[in-house]
């Protein structure tokens, strides 16, 4: 018997195939069905919102938690990083209310967005989760809003962990966005003691924690111009609360005689509000 053409049957005529019956075409629904099932119950959920993934470009966020996130496109405080009323170009970067007359040894700060919904997901699952996959993304986000604090500084400076809790996570998260910023990385700084958990401190209380924290390395300090001295350098974080850890930083590499300091966030958190003593 000749087949004529494709698809044809026996007697010429195009007619499409019937598909295979019996024990085949029950086999053969049978694994359809089963990859169904398996996909459905196995298929990784969105880390922020729990929908399954059906992307995996996307890794471990979907592509609709990605576009909800609230970027600083606004005009911000330089200091904190609040939304402000926009300034002529010609004034010096606007500050807000709070932070008007406020002493700070970084010149100018950018985040990304408010410590809050999606984006304190994402960087709870970095940190936390371990979901170190996030890190690329959300250095992208930094370089792509905070072009103003990049433009014509000469390294990236990411604020480091103390050993022992850089040793329990196993990576420091400011360094890995810092990776992703497409700088050059300076691993200036070193955590010179352990420092008790910023969560619930006051304003105050941060400060005083994050005094004398820490110091630039004795390396970098030694090589002068291939270090921090006379050097425009960008702290990278991965969120500023009170400011506190920031400026004790960017104090350090003043002292080693950097040329300007400014800071990078991916997010700004609300400080804590003053405790304010019962009447008596």
């Amino acid at each position: 018997m000749i087949w004529t053409g494709s698809g044809a049957t026996p007697s010429g005529t195009n007619s499409t195939p019937e598909r295979p019956g019996g024990l085949v075409g029950l086999l053969r629904a049978s694994h359809h069905l089963a990859r169904s099932v398996g996909y459905t119950l196995l298929a990784p959920e969105c880390l922020v919102c729990e929908t399954p993934l059906t992307e995996a470009a996307d890794g471990p966020v979907c592509s609709s938690c990605w576009s909800r996130l609230q970027l600083g496109q606004t005009p911000q405080c330089a200091v904190c990083g609040a939304p402000v009323a926009p300034t002529p170009p010609s004034e010096r970067p606007a500050r807000c209310g709070r932070c008007l007359d406020a002493r700070t040894p970084i010149a100018r700060l950018h985040a990304c967005g408010a410590y809050d919904g999606v984006l304190r997901s994402l960087i709870h699952e970095l940190k936390y989760g371990r979901h170190v996959s996030l890190a690329p993304r959300l250095g992208a986000l930094a370089r792509t809003t905070g072009y103003e604090v990049l433009n014509g500084a000469d390294g990236l400076v990411p604020v480091p962990l103390h050993p022992v809790r850089r040793l329990f996570r196993g990576f420091n998260q400011a360094s890995l966005i810092a990776q992703h910023l497409d700088m050059p990385v300076i691993l200036a700084l070193r955590r010179t003691r352990w420092t008790a958990s910023q969560t619930r401190l006051s304003a105050a209380g941060r400060q005083r924690n994050m005094r004398q924290a820490f110091r630039v390395r004795w390396r970098v300090r030694r090589h002068g111009a291939t270090g921090v001295r006379g050097r425009i350098l960008v702290l990278v974080d991965d969120v500023r609360t009170t400011g506190a850890t920031l400026e004790a930083c960017a104090s350090a590499l003043l002292e080693a005689g950097a040329a300007e300091v400014r800071a990078l966030v991916v997010a700004r958190a609300e400080p804590l509000p003053r405790r304010v003593p019962a009447p008596r």
